[in-house]
């Protein structure tokens, strides 16, 4: 434990603050506690607004080029602090750009290539994933450091996981947890397809008390998952407990971690589900698993090469419901068959018109996933309002839906697709 905690203390060295000559902007104006809307524009430029009365708060925030090709990168804390995570072009080096005037960018993690005694190079990387604290004042750091002997291919591998948290300036550091890895022979000349990494899950508005951390190996070819534990927080300290099953890809999650939805496929991104087909979605309550979506159960298209599943999901406020967008194939694409020849002009009429609906916005009970409370065609979800209202992008135009009664009502907000819109 004394050789992890001199890791973290040099992890955390590493994040140093940059000085920086950026234009800093500096947010006023919303209601304490009030939840706002931020929308990422074509012009690349954030604009935030308020999620009760929908008028606009701060607008023309200008992020970093490569934000707009990677929202899923952008971090948004509760206290208005938007937040860019990239690496430094070369390195393994994790680069934060920040509206934070006291820290507007970060820089975290190891990158050193130093000859080695016995032959080759000694290189040692951490490329560390930064998540904001619900409250929005300070930081969860989550790192792998690692130290591969390179000869040409690599060898092997020796590593270490460190978490810790600190302010948003990169300092006053608190740890939080810490293991190692067992020592991996690299087989195939290259450690990332034979030696297990970390990936973290927590909600999209910041840790409060749970996250999960998945052991997994990227792979050659296919990812091999190893298993997740739920770590929550009581008293300050840190527990984990072991799932009975290694989740690939989470959805969402509340209740300490208790209910969750998970996807065997991640496509927040720009994947075609057709990549994957017979896509299923489940709900973990408390240990029970439920099925939410099952692809070729609903729409019998296993005959066919076509593609439909749950892009994205939220857990309502209340803990009641779950909304999702289902996703699939593009209507313009030619529908074949799995073996050819055996296609029937009215089923591929029939998936044709499924496509064209998609997506599609859902909403079921917690207690009763069979039944569908709303279904809205051409419709995507872009998270929950409160406990009984969703925010929805409608043909270019946010929405807020009533999940009781599907009444609609116009926010005026604009916006290119859900990707780009965040809730906090």
């Amino acid at each position: 434990m004394r050789r992890l905690f001199d890791i973290f203390l040099v992890a955390l060295a590493c994040a140093a603050l940059v000085n920086a000559q950026a234009r800093i902007v500096v947010f006023g104006g919303p209601p304490q506690g009030r939840r706002m809307i931020w929308v990422l524009s074509p012009d690349n430029k954030m604009s935030e607004y308020d999620a009760v009365l929908f008028h606009p708060w701060v607008s023309g925030v200008g992020l970093p080029p490569e934000a707009r090709k990677h929202p899923e990168n952008i971090l948004i804390t509760s206290s208005g602090i938007v937040m860019y995570a990239d690496t430094l072009p070369g390195t393994a080096l994790r680069h934060i750009w920040s509206t934070n005037p006291y820290a507007n960018e970060l820089v975290g993690g190891a990158d050193d290539r130093r000859p080695s005694a016995a032959g080759g190079f000694q290189i040692t990387s951490a490329t560390p994933a930064v998540y904001a604290s619900a409250e929005g004042k300070r930081l969860f750091w989550f790192e792998d450091h690692f130290s591969t002997v390179n000869r040409g291919p690599d060898l092997s591998r020796e590593g270490s996981f460190i978490s810790w948290t600190t302010d948003l300036t990169a300092n006053d550091p608190q740890p939080v947890t810490s293991f190692r890895f067992e020592s991996c022979k690299c087989e195939t000349g290259s450690c990332s397809e034979s030696c297990p990494e970390t990936v973290i899950w927590a909600p999209a508005t910041g840790i409060s008390d749970f996250f999960f951390l998945t052991r997994w190996v990227p792979g050659q070819i296919g990812s091999t998952y190893i298993d997740t534990s739920l770590y929550t927080s009581a008293g300050g300290a840190w527990s984990a407990r072991k799932l009975d099953h290694a989740v690939d890809n989470f959805l969402d999650a509340a209740d300490r971690g208790n209910l969750y939805v998970e996807s065997p496929n991640d496509y927040s991104g720009d994947d075609d589900p057709a990549d994957a087909p017979g896509n299923v979605t489940t709900m973990n309550v408390g240990g029970k698993v439920v099925t939410i979506f099952d692809e070729h159960a609903r729409f019998h298209d296993g005959g066919y090469i076509i593609g439909i599943a749950t892009t994205r999901a939220a857990i309502s406020p209340d803990r009641a419901r779950v909304a999702y967008t289902l996703a699939g194939s593009s209507p313009e694409q030619e529908i074949q068959p799995t073996v050819p020849g055996k296609g029937d002009a009215k089923e591929i009429q029939r998936l044709h018109a499924v496509l064209t609906e998609l997506p599609r916005l859902e909403v079921i009970a917690v207690s009763s996933a069979a039944n569908t409370i709303l279904s809205l065609p051409n419709t995507e979800l872009a998270g929950w309002l409160d406990a009984g209202h969703v925010l929805a992008l409608q043909h270019g135009e946010l929405q807020r839906v009533d999940v009781q009664t599907g009444a609609i009502t116009p926010t005026g907000i604009k916006a290119e697709s859900a990707r780009f819109v965040f809730l906090r």
